[in-house]
């Protein structure tokens, strides 16, 4: 189908968000779309003057309700649907040991058995016609885990799971069917306003969760990124135009990272052995955390007394120096994130794309000798941390580099690359 003609949408959690984005833009382009969500006739009401047909749909509602709403959705317009967007979702937040299986199990029925049952509800319809796509709405959570979010963040790795094992399914079974996941950042929707907080279960992690309420109470309304803008990257990406067009989306392209200035990366877990997360999530997020990683202290909001933290100052972006904290809470330089091999093919994407600036600083990244990046500090070739206990000598300051301080009885094991130097 072409881009310019009308397409049919059916978007899940339309009432707020990126949902109700998706339906406004969509109607306002001219597209057919089915709003679903639950209590619709409340919750929806205000998406009526749009023109778009409103159902009533739990995404945790029992397969076979699902697959009823599904065919009653497929005959509402001629040709059936075009494009079904999984969007409903769900935070439940709260340390693992106090979680239950009740509390884990209502944040999989939503973020992960309500898109797959949907998803099984429409494939049928979908390949007996062999077109259509299948988007569903990941997050940056599906990279890693985060204190407090572990249902969140289990319930997103097994939706991306599956999403990837989807796409390679259809590219054999049905080739002319397109599936994609886009994985947001930190944009201003309802998500941290509409956190279900578990309730307190173990007296050890009242400061825990404080400090973790105190966070999500910063965050309310100072994400940094346009749900608008993400909504229309998404369409784009669906429709082939914009920032996607002229991009090989069909059968090759499952995942798709969405920064917080509304930029997509198509792939980007083929592309890097780990994602640059400095591009979708914001600065302060690496700095807002409540442990420590690798022995190292991180700055952390957790109060040592017994009142409770101050919320922590609104996320604003800030530019990357060459000591960004990086996700593993070691100071590393901007190019030394990623290794060796995934720098040379950065490099080579960066001159097909005619990115000198780019180009220039990943060129310098792999001539310069490698530093420390495991060391929480930057004191170029030469680290403290890395020594010899048993063969104690006398150094002096000079030879830790400019910036080391100087500890006398320790013998100091310069590091260049991965191999070690004795002196």
């Amino acid at each position: 189908m072409s881009p310019s003609s009308p397409q049919t949408w059916l978007i899940t959690g339309s009432s707020s968000g990126f949902g109700e984005a998706f339906v406004r833009q969509l109607r306002a382009a001219g597209d057919n779309v089915i709003a679903t969500g639950r209590n619709a006739s409340t919750k929806l009401a205000r998406l009526q003057d749009t023109g778009a047909k409103i159902l009533d749909l739990d995404v945790t509602s029992p397969a076979s309700i699902i697959e009823a709403v599904a065919k009653e959705a497929w005959d509402l317009f001629p040709g059936g649907i075009d494009v079904v967007v999984n969007n409903a979702g769900y935070i439940e937040s709260g340390a693992v040991e106090e979680l239950t299986q009740e509390d884990m199990d209502r944040c999989l029925r939503t973020n992960f058995h309500g898109p797959m049952n949907i998803t099984r509800a429409f494939l049928p319809y979908l390949r007996a016609r062999g077109t259509g796509t299948l988007l569903y709405v990941g997050s940056q959570a599906g990279w890693h885990g985060d204190p407090s979010a572990s249902s969140y963040c289990a319930s997103k790795f097994a939706l991306e799971g599956a999403v990837e094992c989807l796409a390679k399914e259809l590219a054999m079974f049905a080739p002319q069917l397109r599936v994609h996941i886009v994985e947001p950042g930190y944009f201003r929707t309802s998500a941290f306003s509409n956190i279900n907080h578990v309730p307190a279960r173990v007296p050890a992690y009242a400061e825990f969760n404080s400090a973790t309420r105190a966070f999500e109470a910063g965050v309310v309304g100072n994400e940094p990124g346009d749900p608008e803008e993400a909504v229309k990257r998404m369409i784009e990406l669906v429709k082939g135009t914009g920032m996607a067009e002229g991009k090989k989306t069909r059968g090759k392209i499952a995942r798709a990272a969405l920064s917080l200035d509304a930029r997509l990366t198509l792939d980007p877990h083929s592309r890097l052995s780990r994602p640059d997360r400095r591009h979708v999530l914001p600065h302060p997020f690496h700095r807002s955390t409540f442990h420590r990683m690798d022995g190292h202290p991180r700055e952390s909001c957790i109060g040592t007394g017994a009142t409770p933290p101050a919320p922590p100052p609104p996320f604003r972006q800030r530019p990357v120096s060459s000591t960004t904290p990086c996700h593993t809470g070691r100071f590393v330089s901007p190019e030394r994130l990623i290794t060796a091999s995934d720098r040379r093919r950065a490099l080579h994407s960066a001159l097909r794309r005619q990115n000198r600036r780019r180009a220039l600083r990943l060129r310098r990244a792999l001539s310069a000798p490698r530093a420390n990046t495991w060391c929480h500090h930057d004191v170029g070739d030469q680290c403290l941390r890395r020594q010899r206990p048993d063969k104690l000598s006398t150094t002096s300051p000079t030879e830790h580099g400019s910036g080391a301080a100087h500890t006398p009885g320790l013998r100091t094991v310069p590091v260049v690359g991965r191999r070690k130097v004795r002196t």
